[in-house]
């Protein structure tokens, strides 16, 4: 078969054009002609066909890769990523949450058990003084020192026990009177201004545990009295009216 007047392997253009495509008619078939003069109908045929089909791969590969996201496709896939991101910290949150759940009712129940030891300490150190009370009831007799001197003795091993367990008595004669370490259940009158407000009796000392006051101590205050202040007061008007009387002089 020959190629003349437009014909290729006995189609028209217009068949050419028909199966091709218009951009086809143009520079593929002149390619496919070419290719017949040189090499006969069959291979025209297939040269023809695979350049078609190779124009066919490079447009979709074109279409493809120019084929930019949407709006909305970036959005959804924007919204997918947060939703993942959101399980995420709800699970590290809910397991923190558990862990501190946890460290809380171990560290409740280690104080209880800390509470108890040391509450079993004290008892048991206390027992010994509890023994000795019970040694002196039951000694008897009419000798009076040995019973003061056995009372001395426990109250001196009472107090070191105490203290052993951080309790330190205090006293706040002669000092200013403070509401945070001591309690004022009464007034003595002086007259001396500087005991005014000033601790001048003491009926039960105070104790405290690491520097933190547990009881009060229960003291008397100073003040002072009404005459006093009235005698102070009353001195200025007496050098007044004696100053006036020697200038009506």
């Amino acid at each position: 078969m020959t190629v003349s007047d437009g014909k290729v392997l006995g189609f028209e253009s217009g068949a050419v054009r028909g199966n091709c495509g218009q951009e086809l008619v143009g520079k593929g078939c002149k390619n496919a002609i070419g290719v017949q003069g040189q090499s006969g109908g069959s291979e025209t045929h297939n040269m023809f066909l695979g350049s078609n089909l190779s124009m066919e791969t490079v447009e979709n590969r074109q279409v493809g890769g120019s084929e930019k996201k949407g709006p909305v496709t970036e959005l959804v896939e924007r919204v997918c990523e947060l939703e993942m991101i959101s399980r995420k910290l709800k699970n590290d949150y809910l397991r923190a949450l558990a862990d501190f759940e946890n460290y809380r009712r171990r560290m409740e129940r280690d104080i209880e058990v800390k509470k108890k030891e040391s509450m079993e300490s004290l008892i048991c150190e206390l027992l010994s003084v509890l023994d000795n009370f019970e040694r002196a009831l039951s000694a008897g007799g009419n000798n009076v020192q040995s019973l003061k001197q056995g009372v001395e003795l426990i109250y001196r091993q009472l107090v070191s026990v105490l203290e052993n367990h951080g309790l330190r008595s205090y006293s706040c004669v002669g000092e200013k009177f403070d509401p945070r370490r001591a309690e004022a259940v009464g007034f003595v009158e002086c007259k001396a201004a500087e005991d005014n407000n000033r601790v001048l009796e003491e009926v039960v000392r105070g104790y405290e545990i690491s520097g933190r006051v547990i009881r009060p101590a229960r003291v008397k205050v100073g003040k002072m009295s009404d005459s006093n202040s009235e005698v102070k007061t009353e001195k200025p008007d007496a050098e007044i009216k004696s100053g006036g009387a020697e200038s009506n002089n």
